[in-house]
């Protein structure tokens, strides 16, 4: 019995001292810098901080602190994201020409109009794609010139300095309608009349 509170103080030596919430001193700190052992006349065994005249220095084993790994700011920078791949649109529509209308125009002019919410950033940019084709913008507006007839799809889209599409619109399809003239094929000459020999000589 005495043997087993022996080994049970021996080993819960190392845990002297210490505190249980951090900031915490370092175990090795606050744990007795030495440690004495004695036994007194009744065979009882006793341990100090203090020597005595029959104790004898008892080498403790080195205590094992735990300390904490800090905890970064959860901040745009910390994470890496690229803020600029964030767009601060919300809507980007082509109201002109609406959605799947039929337009009649025999010189191919069609004319388109963008509403994107909030305002086109200075550092921004707007385009246009006609059938994939960039097209020229003046703002919001475009003037398309000599569009062939039959079906044709809008896409208008936001893009930063680094050419990235920070939002775009729903395809927009519209079929334009436009009178072919037939080139006039001109008539075949008449032959021309055979000579008259009956004054012949």
């Amino acid at each position: 019995m005495q043997k087993r509170w022996l080994l049970i103080l021996l080993f819960s030596l190392p845990a002297w001292g210490e505190e249980p919430v951090p900031p915490a001193t370092p175990p090795d700190e606050l744990a007795p810098n030495k440690v004495y052992r004695s036994v007194d006349r009744q065979g009882v065994v006793e341990f100090s901080d203090k020597p005595s005249d029959n104790a004898k220095e008892i080498t403790l084993p080195k205590s094992q602190g735990y300390t904490p790994t800090p905890i970064q700011a959860n901040s745009t920078a910390a994470s890496g994201l690229n803020t600029e791949s964030i767009t601060p649109y919300k809507s980007i529509a082509i109201n002109e020409p609406v959605n799947e209308s039929t337009l009649r125009d025999n010189t191919g002019n069609v004319a388109v109009n963008i509403a994107i919410v909030p305002a086109l950033i200075p550092t921004h940019q707007l385009q246009l794609l006609l059938d994939g084709t960039p097209q020229t913008l003046t703002g919001t507006h475009a003037d398309l010139t000599n569009i062939d007839r039959g079906a044709h799809t809008l896409v208008a889209q936001v893009v930063d300095g680094g050419g990235s599409i920070l939002i775009s619109s729903s395809p927009s399809k519209f079929y334009l309608l436009r009178h072919f003239n037939k080139p006039t094929v001109a008539a075949p000459a008449a032959p021309a009349p055979a000579p008259n020999n009956n004054n012949a000589p």
